[in-house]
């Protein structure tokens, strides 16, 4: 169950981040990488409770290493190497494909688990 801890207080985060942004956009390791650090965190885990909630045949739903690492490149490769081509309000900056690594291994390490079975009404998320 810490897992869901762990994503309420990353999307806790995000909120606060996107909340006081707008005071003081110059602190340059929250405007250039700290969403990209909670990026994969936040999307994986929520398409994965998605599926949890939604669909009982995937209620013990984890995504294996290889999804995680053709998600990350996926993500990496569109944000940071095409919508650079096609946008110009997007740069390419390879260390935002380190921020994604880590926010991947983030996931992968403390959030990646199935929806503990449910022994009472208190229990459900």
């Amino acid at each position: 169950m810490q897992h869901i801890w762990l994503y309420c207080f990353l999307l806790l985060l995000f909120s606060c981040y996107k909340l006081f942004e707008s005071f003081n956009p110059n602190i340059i390791f929250f405007h250039a990488y700290f969403e990209d650090i909670l990026a994969l965190p936040i999307i994986l885990k929520s398409s994965q409770l998605i599926l949890q909630r939604v669909f009982k045949p995937f209620r013990n739903f984890t995504l294996s290493a290889f999804d995680i690492i053709l998600i990350t490149a996926a993500v990496s490769v569109y944000f940071e190497g095409y919508l650079p081509t096609v946008d110009t309000r997007f740069t390419r900056d390879y260390l935002d494909i380190v921020a994604y690594l880590i926010g991947a291994l983030i996931f992968a390490k403390w959030m990646n688990f199935p929806i503990p079975n449910i022994q009472s009404k208190s229990e459900i998320i």
